[in-house]
C-alpha cells in the first residue's frame, strides 16, 4: 500500500448549499472588475474551521469520533465584510459570527482531546474569493451573503494540475 493511500489532507469546514454558492460567485465577479486575479471554481468554496494537515487513516478514524463530540445548534450568519490580503494576494469574505466561533472553538476543543495538534490562533472566518489578485481600491459597500449552517464536514484535499479538488468525507449535522 503507498503512502498517499495511508494518509490524507484533511480539514474540517462549513460547506454553503447551492444559493450560497450562487450568492458568493456573483459576488466574486462583481469584485473581480476591481481587482482582478483567478476565480476559486465553484466546487471549492468553503469556511475552513479546523485544518489537520497530512492525516494517517488511524488517525482520520479519531477525527471523526472527535467531530462526533462536537454539540452545536444550526445558526445562520452574513458574509458581511470583503478584504485583501496584500501578502498572499486572496479577496476573502468573512463574517464576525459568535455561532460560528462557537462551532469552531468546540470542534478544536474535541479534536484536541483526542490528541490532535492544532494551531493556536483564533478562528479568521472567511471563504476565499479570488487567488492572485491586484486589489487597489476599497471593497467596502459589497453585497451581503446569507448562510445557514446545518452541518459541518471533513474534507479531504487532493493536489492535481488543475489545482485542488475536495471530497466531504464526512458530515454532521447541528441539532436543535
Amino acid at each position: 500500500m503507498s503512502g498517499a493511500a495511508e494518509s490524507a489532507r484533511l480539514f474540517f469546514a462549513i460547506w454553503p448549499s447551492a444559493d450560497v454558492v450562487a450568492c458568493l460567485i456573483d459576488l466574486t465577479h462583481e469584485i473581480r472588475e476591481t481587482c482582478r486575479g483567478r476565480l476559486m471554481r465553484p466546487e471549492t468554496l468553503h469556511l475552513t474551521l479546523a485544518f489537520l494537515g497530512t492525516t494517517s487513516l488511524e488517525r482520520q478514524a479519531e477525527a471523526v469520533a472527535a467531530a462526533a463530540d462536537v454539540d452545536a445548534r444550526p445558526f445562520d450568519f452574513t458574509l458581511d465584510r470583503i478584504g485583501y490580503w496584500r501578502h498572499n494576494q486572496i479577496v476573502w469574505a468573512g463574517a464576525d459570527s459568535p455561532e460560528l466561533t462557537a462551532l469552531a472553538n468546540r470542534l478544536s476543543d474535541s479534536l484536541r482531546r483526542h490528541s490532535f495538534e492544532l494551531a493556536a490562533r483564533p478562528l479568521s472566518a472567511h471563504v476565499t474569493l479570488l487567488r492572485n489578485a491586484d486589489c487597489r481600491q476599497s471593497l467596502a459597500n459589497r453585497a451581503a451573503v446569507n448562510w445557514s449552517v446545518r452541518d459541518f464536514v471533513l474534507v479531504r484535499s487532493e493536489q492535481s494540475q488543475n489545482g485542488s479538488r475536495y471530497t466531504i468525507i464526512g458530515r454532521w449535522p447541528l441539532i436543535g
